[in-house]
Order: C-alpha cells, then sequence, then structure tokens
C-alpha cells in the first residue's frame, strides 16, 4: 500500500484513537494519517490480512494494536471496549468507518441484504457509540465520536437503497449523540459526509 505524507500537521501523541473499517478505503488512511501524526490506536475491521497491511503501512511512532473482529456479532461492542481498556486503559477518540453497501434496486432488495446493511452501517454505529459513551468517555468527561456517513445519505444512489438509508440516519444519530452528551461534557460527536 503506497502511502504519501498527509500534509496536515496535529499533534496526537498520548491520544488513542478506536477505528473502525480500518484494513482499507478511507478507514485505512485515516489510520495513516492518525499514526503519522503520533497517535494509539486500536484498529478495528473483520480483514485480519488487511489490516496487518494497513498496520505496517502506519509507521508512526503510537503503539498499534490491530482487532479482528465481525462487527455483525453479538456483544461485539463490548468487546471493543474491553480490548481498548486492557491495552490503553482509555480511548479520546472512536471513528466510525465500517461499512457495507448493498447492490441492486429497492424493489429487488431482498430481506437479508436490507438488514444486513442496517446492522454494520446504523445499527453498530449506535452501538459502539453508546458503549463508548457510557464506559469511556463520560465517566472521563471529554472525548470524540465520529460517524462516517456518506453524501450517499443526502443524494440517493439508485442502486443502493440500504446504503443510502442508513447513512441518513448515521448522521441523525450522530446529531441525537451531540444533543443529549455534549452541552453537558465535553464530549464532541459529528458526522462527516465525503463522496
Amino acid at each position: 500500500m503506497k502511502w504519501e505524507k498527509c500534509p496536515v500537521k496535529v499533534d496526537y501523541t498520548g491520544k488513542i484513537v478506536v477505528l473502525t473499517g480500518a484494513a482499507g478505503g478511507i478507514g485505512s488512511r485515516i489510520a495513516m494519517l492518525f499514526a503519522q501524526n503520533g497517535a494509539s490506536m486500536l484498529l478495528v475491521d473483520k480483514n485480519e490480512e488487511m489490516l496487518r497491511i494497513t498496520r505496517e503501512a502506519c509507521g508512526g511512532t503510537g503503539k498499534i494494536v490491530c482487532m479482528s473482529t465481525d462487527l455483525g456479532e453479538k456483544g461485539f461492542s463490548q468487546k471493543i471496549v474491553q480490548k481498548c481498556k486492557e491495552e490503553f486503559g482509555t480511548a479520546h477518540v472512536l471513528i466510525h468507518c465500517a461499512a457495507v453497501a448493498d447492490g441492486g434496486s429497492l424493489c429487488g432488495l431482498s430481506e437479508e441484504d436490507w438488514d444486513f446493511t442496517m446492522k454494520i452501517d446504523l445499527k453498530v454505529p449506535f452501538l459502539l457509540s453508546k458503549e463508548f459513551a457510557n464506559e469511556i468517555m463520560i465517566p472521563a468527561g471529554c472525548g470524540v465520536i465520529l460517524n462516517m456517513a456518506s453524501q450517499a445519505g443526502i443524494v440517493a444512489l439508485d442502486d443502493q437503497p440500504a446504503y443510502c438509508v442508513a447513512k441518513a440516519a448515521s448522521s441523525t444519530i450522530g446529531e441525537y449523540f451531540f444533543r443529549m452528551i455534549s452541552p453537558s461534557l465535553s464530549v464532541k460527536i459529528s458526522s462527516g459526509s465525503p463522496s
């Protein structure tokens, strides 16, 4: 994996970042950027081999731990929080990049494909944000949660109906967490929408 260093310089030395979907695409690039800026990270993805490649490409001075897990399994959020506590003791940033995209028309999409897309793209960020907020960030009084939404949640794509709906709802979940948690604590929640 070829990586050109990004000119963005923000010192994340001593900060712990937890990143889902870290094995490819936007997730691997975010991992490399944080590593370049000194962060320690828990990289989470189902694809163990691609996680290893991302970890090697990261370099950096911070500790990088890979966790291969299925985000569709029951209890995944507790496992990730537990691993984070064991390895780092805390977390400062949680970023949701894990996603799946269905294919086909709305009328041709199977119920199983709809449910799977909703589970990974919507339920996972909700449950993991809730777990990190309750177990780490609210007790610490600070943290950042970023839901990687998509412009597909604003401008619907013809061949990815469940993905578009899930990404629109992901932005709404981010807004809800922001309204409920951020006013009383220094826990910031946001949604990014790359194209």
